[in-house]
């Protein structure tokens, strides 16, 4: 009974770009690959093994939910919400992930394009491997985070940006982001921006 009333809520509460059959497959079977769940609200959802290739899933919320397992191979994940979710060993190769949040969810194990997360927001991701965070991925977050005052974060970002391409190194000194003491932070990163 309590899951028909959950399955019930979900029905009612998702707006009407997500097919509501397409919600059922998935709920029900957690196998729904081609579905169409733009702007559904899955918050905590237990989607562990899901078959969710090809899904189109831009802006639903999927915060905290589960989904250790899952096959997002090709899914559209623009702008989703998958803040602090566990994607434990999920395949999220060949996803589009622009503006998808996936700040504080656990990668650990997942399989990413090199390159994927660069236009999404991953700070405080976990088991995100080297080959995924890309020297622009890396360096942006070390200007958000010394723009935010994380010195101490932005530092290790850095440093990571220039292990993974030593010879763009140049790049942080010349637009005025290493100190020239140590403990000196005002005015380090005037002149500083983004990379491309």
């Amino acid at each position: 009974m309590p899951a028909r009333v959950l399955l019930f809520t979900l029905l009612f509460a998702a707006p009407l770009v997500a097919r509501a059959d397409d919600l059922i497959e998935l709920l029900q079977q957690r196998n729904c690959p081609d579905c169409r769940l733009a702007d559904v609200d899955l918050v905590h959802a237990d989607l562990r093994d899901a078959d969710l290739q090809r899904a189109q899933l831009q802006r639903a919320n999927l915060g905290q939910a589960r989904l250790d397992g899952a096959d997002l191979r090709q899914s559209n994940l623009q702008f989703t919400n998958l803040r602090g979710a566990s994607l434990r060993g999920a395949d999220l190769r060949g996803s589009t992930l622009y503006g998808t949040d996936l700040r504080q969810a656990d990668l650990s194990g997942a399989q990413l394009d090199n390159g994927a997360l660069e236009q999404a927001y991953w700070q405080g991701a976990q088991g995100i491997s080297a080959g995924v965070r890309s020297h622009a991925a890396l360096h942006n977050a070390g200007v958000t985070a010394a723009e935010n005052g994380q010195w101490k974060r932005a530092e290790t970002l850095f440093s990571a940006a220039i292990t993974v391409e030593p010879e763009r190194a140049t790049e942080l000194g010349s637009a005025g982001v290493v100190p020239r003491r140590t403990g000196e932070h005002q005015g380090r990163l005037q002149g500083s921006g983004l990379c491309r």
